[in-house]
């Protein structure tokens, strides 16, 4: 659970001591990980989790408009996400929600990953459809 909340705290914050400091706890565990993974499943989803590449959502608007999205976005199953919202004219408290803002005045989602974000939106449907893009694993 540690390494989750680390690599959470990366991707909200961008401090790369954070995944850092997970990197070490897979590293520590990792020769009782391959013999015992029955009794690490928490540490299989936090190393999933690192070696994907999250979505970093970012919502900016009025918290009216933005409720609706963020329950769309809760309600699917959408692992490996980071969500963060702020009120328009708000200092942004998150890195991931620096330089956001909303577009004419509609509530505004970025959905980015390793900090590179795609075209933002105030569509549901394009919401949905960029939080919900898979990559595949390179092996």
């Amino acid at each position: 659970i540690s390494a989750l909340n680390l690599l959470r705290l990366y991707n909200a914050t961008l401090d790369i001591e954070y995944r850092n400091k997970a990197k070490i706890i897979f590293e520590a565990v990792g020769g009782k990980l391959i013999n015992f993974p029955q009794a690490y499943s928490q540490l299989l989803i936090a190393f999933d989790f690192f070696n994907d590449s999250s979505k970093q959502i970012a919502i900016v608007g009025p918290q009216k408009t933005a409720y609706p999205i963020l329950v769309a976005l809760r309600s699917k199953f959408l692992p490996n996400k980071i969500l963060a919202y702020r009120k328009p004219n708000e200092p942004a408290t998150l890195p991931i929600l620096k330089n956001k803002i909303t577009s004419e005045g509609k509530t505004t989602v970025y959905v980015c990953e390793e900090n590179k974000c795609k075209f933002p939106t105030s569509d549901l449907k394009k919401i949905l459809e960029l939080a919900s893009e898979k990559k595949a694993y390179q092996l």
